[in-house]
C-alpha cells in the first residue's frame, strides 16, 4: 500500500511540474529566476561527475534497477485498480438490485390479501 501512495504522490508531483512549466511558457513568466541559473549549473556539474566517475556497467545496472522499480510500481497500481474495480462492481450490483434476496416458498396469507386489496384499489381508480 505504501508503494501505491508513493507512486500516486510522485505522479501528482510530476503533473504539477508539467503544469507549472506550461504556466511559465504560456505566460512568459519564470518562477525562482534568481535561483534558476545556480540550479542549472549544479545539475550540469552533477551530470559531468556521473559520466566521469561512474563506470558504464554501474550506470546500466542503475538503469535496470530503475526500470524494474517502475515496472513494479505500475503492477502495484494495476492491482489496486483491479481491487477498486471489484468493489465498485459490487456497489453497482447492490444499487441496481442484482444481488437481491430471492423468494423462497409461498407468500404469507396477509401479504396476499394486501396485494389483492391493492389490485382492487387500482382497478377502481381506472
Amino acid at each position: 500500500m505504501t508503494g501505491i501512495v508513493v507512486f500516486a504522490f510522485s505522479l501528482a508531483l510530476l503533473f504539477l511540474l508539467f503544469g507549472v512549466k506550461h504556466w511559465e511558457r504560456s505566460g512568459g513568466r519564470v518562477l525562482f529566476q534568481e535561483h534558476r541559473a545556480r540550479a542549472d549549473a549544479f545539475a550540469a556539474a552533477q551530470a559531468r561527475v556521473l559520466v566521469r566517475d561512474v563506470p558504464v556497467e554501474s550506470r546500466e545496472a542503475l538503469l535496470h534497477v530503475l526500470q524494474l522499480l517502475a515496472h513494479k510500481a505500475v503492477l502495484g497500481a494495476l492491482c489496486a485498480l483491479r481491487v477498486a474495480e471489484r468493489r465498485f462492481e459490487r456497489l453497482a450490483d447492490s444499487i441496481t438490485g442484482r444481488r437481491t434476496v430471492k423468494k423462497k416458498g409461498s407468500v404469507s396469507l396477509f401479504l396476499r390479501s394486501v396485494a389483492e386489496h391493492k389490485r382492487t384499489l387500482e382497478q377502481e381508480q381506472r
